[in-house]
């Protein structure tokens, strides 16, 4: 069992109760904790990569639980302006 970072942020009282689990060996416990997560994991991730469209399915989820406060996705990073592209002067 794996998770990524951002989605144990979504969960964490699940992925650490599971890891406690394996730890103990407690395989009986791993497997009811992962019929948890693995839906949750399939409803961020759907296609099973991280992508754009998974980044913002986790916001909103984190805005559900009440962890983020807002889910807006920001734009992409935007080129830099002629003006910035210009050398600065060498002293």
């Amino acid at each position: 069992m794996g998770a990524l970072v951002g989605f144990g942020g979504l969960i964490p009282e699940l992925i650490t109760e599971a890891w406690k689990a394996v730890q103990a060996n407690d395989f009986v416990k791993t497997r009811r904790l992962q019929s948890k997560i693995f839906p949750l994991a399939q409803a961020v991730y759907q296609i099973g990569q991280p992508s754009g469209e998974a980044h913002a399915r986790l916001k909103e989820a984190l805005k559900q639980r009440g962890i983020f406060s807002s889910s807006l996705m920001r734009p992409p990073v935007m080129p830099i302006s002629d003006p910035e592209r210009k050398p600065s002067p060498m002293p």
